[in-house]
């Protein structure tokens, strides 16, 4: 018991030593401004209105089989809402799906199957479609790969 009286006495003197009231002197009290220039203040500096408003997925988009959306403005300008834990994010659509072969992709005819390689900067991707069920551009793709070259005739060396 006797220490809680110390430290509370201790506690005491502290604060009365940091308080700023009790160590300074009384100072006469500030000129009041007139309430003309109290009034202009305040109305010179309305509170700012919040501009940012969080996107939302518009009400027309179509939703795809990835768990996005799908949705063409006014404009005509095509865009992919997705929402993610840190709220809706918006990406303006390329010109091809995420699944659909590049340039840069091989195909390789295996009979009523095409198997297609395509490099990424995880190693090659590799999947296999039924030709029946090949996109635009993966049909594209097959045929301007597995077309036959057009050469002309040569002689054999040596005739002319």
């Amino acid at each position: 018991m006797k220490t809680f009286v110390i430290f509370l006495a201790a506690a005491a003197l502290t604060l009365a030593a940091t308080d700023p009231q009790a160590t300074t002197p009384a100072q006469p009290p500030a000129k009041k401004k007139s309430t003309a220039a109290a009034t202009t203040k305040a109305a010179v500096k309305p509170a700012p209105k919040p501009t940012y408003q969080p996107l939302t997925i518009p009400k027309e988009a179509v939703p795809n089989g990835n768990g996005g959306f799908s949705y063409t403005d006014k404009a005509g300008k095509k865009w992919l809402y997705i929402n993610t834990p840190f709220g809706v994010s918006r990406a303006p659509e390329a010109g091809s799906s995420p699944d659909s072969p590049s340039l840069s992709a091989k195909a390789f005819d295996q009979g009523d199957s095409v198997r297609f390689e395509q490099a990424t900067p995880f190693g090659t991707r590799t999947w296999e479609k039924k030709k029946s069920d090949l996109t635009d551009d993966e049909r594209r793709l097959v045929e301007t790969q597995t077309a036959p070259a057009q050469t002309t005739p040569t002689a054999p060396a040596g005739q002319n």
